[in-house]
């Protein structure tokens, strides 16, 4: 028996186990609210074929008479009419029947997903590590912030309390004795290499290296710059101080908009206890978090659910379009589960935590291409390219940010070509469709079916078909 335990909150994106087939998909969740601190158990019978027991362990420690929920929520499809049992959406997979019906329950008991205004009219970020530059060059980060500021009006640094992290002989200054280096060390001041020339009051001016005058130029300009923030050694809950003294920290350097690390996939405590340290203001609503679940309401970075996080494996390929997480390729992952889960919630994708392997015209832009696909905003690292132009011309003309589009992932296409096209269906709140095409190879003459029509598909390498 392979037994395999995930947690919630935490590596786990909801408190539920799932099993599926082409036509039928079987949800056992935890639906108690506040939400409870659960172990739901992917429990694989090895070389078996027969049932599959699914098991969710709570954990939080309850005492005699407390009640405790779990909903059993079967979706079957009958392909006799192209329609889902219990579901009032037709043609949706199994699995997506199963999600939403989870999401119909989760709904009601959240808070609005928090949505800056500067954080949503923006196509997405740069991602700046600072520790991988032997030597710092304000100059150049000036240069490619303007560059591309038009696009992505966020610039997020990592290892800025760190010198270089590679061969210490190239690191400037020389490093110290014993000096620690990387993205993510716990030091909360930035390292001395970044405030060069900083003084009381100081503005930046080109050819300064003072990155706290520039960080508070680029915000004043209205654009974004977040640093690198995360929990201490005590998490979350054990010390919430840390973490505001950081934050507020890097506010005093200039962040107008922080990232806080590993947040969203590791357990930071009982959760309604978290919950109400997140309504007080900590974290505050304009931060991304690494990975997203689904009782926080920031921003997440989505990059890596792609290629495997969470015991599924999709790393081979960059031509992957069965990416279904039931898919008969067996190259799944929780990336499409995820986002048809979040509705209208502010996520990052396409660089860090892996997706470099697919990111760039050398990887055929395969990364960029899901973030146009899910209705994402760019992670934009190393290879940042006039594609991410071509996306953004594309949802500009579609007013893409103000129409409050939710993910809708393939419930009623029809594509008779998956191998060659990806196609993913996204609602906005007017309840017009929108149907994104990924058609890389500009192939010809292909069509999509949708409300029983056929509909030709463009030779551009993406585009969208509007419906009605």
């Amino acid at each position: 028996m392979d037994d395999r335990v995930m947690e919630y909150p935490g590596q786990m994106h909801a408190p539920y186990v799932m099993l599926a087939t082409p036509t039928t998909a079987f949800i056992a969740a935890a639906t108690t609210w506040p939400p409870h601190h659960v172990h739901p158990k992917r429990r694989l019978a090895v070389n078996e074929t027969g049932p599959q027991p699914l098991q969710i362990d709570w954990v939080d420690g309850y005492s005699i008479g407390t009640t405790i929920n779990i909903s059993i929520m079967l979706a079957k499809f009958d392909s006799s009419n192209g329609t889902t049992k219990g579901l009032s959406t037709n043609e949706a997979e199994p699995w997506q029947a199963a999600i939403l019906a989870y999401k119909s329950w989760l709904s009601p008991h959240l808070a609005p997903p928090a949505q800056p205004p500067s954080m949503l009219q923006s196509e997405g970020m740069m991602a700046m590590g600072l520790m991988n530059s032997p030597g710092f060059n304000l100059t150049q980060i000036d240069a490619q912030w303007r560059q591309w500021k038009d696009v992505l009006n966020r610039v997020q640094f990592w290892g800025q309390m760190s010198n270089y992290a590679g061969p210490a002989r190239l690191a400037k200054p020389p490093l110290k004795p014993g000096e620690q280096v990387g993205c993510c060390l716990l030091e909360q001041p930035l390292h001395p290499r970044y405030l060069d020339n900083c003084t009381a009051g100081s503005v930046w001016t080109p050819g300064s290296q003072c990155l706290p005058d520039w960080a508070r130029m680029v915000a004043a300009s209205g654009g974004e710059v977040g640093y690198y923030t995360r929990m201490g050694d005590n998490g979350f809950l054990g010390n919430a101080t840390w973490l505001e003294s950081w934050l507020a920290g890097m506010a005093r350097s200039g962040g107008n908009a922080q990232y806080v690390d590993t947040f969203a996939r590791v357990y930071n405590g009982r959760p309604a206890d978290v919950l109400a340290l997140i309504a007080d203001g900590t974290p505050p609503a304009d931060v991304i978090v690494e990975g997203w679940n689904d009782l926080y309401p920031f921003a997440g970075l989505l990059s890596g659910y792609h290629h495997g996080y969470d015991w599924c494996n999709a790393s081979n390929t960059t031509l992957i379009y069965d990416m279904d997480p039931f898919g008969t390729r067996q190259t799944g992952t929780f990336i499409k589960m995820v986002r048809l889960l979040m509705g209208d919630a502010i996520g990052y994708f396409g660089y860090e935590d892996g997706e470099h392997m697919f990111y760039g015209p050398t990887h055929d832009h395969f990364s960029e291409r899901q973030t146009f696909l899910l209705g994402l905003k760019h992670d934009a690292g190393y290879g940042i390219s006039d594609f991410l132009r071509v996306i953004k011309q594309l949802r500009d003309g579609l007013d893409w940010w103000n129409r409050g589009f939710q993910y809708r992932d393939t419930i009623g296409i029809d594509n008779p070509q998956p191998e060659l096209i990806d196609v993913r269906r996204h609602d906005d709140r007017a309840g017009k469709t929108v149907l994104l095409v990924d058609n890389y190879r500009n192939l010809t003459g292909l069509t999509v079916t949708f409300g029983g029509v056929a509909r030709s598909v463009s030779a551009s390498m993406i585009s969208a078909i509007e419906i009605g």
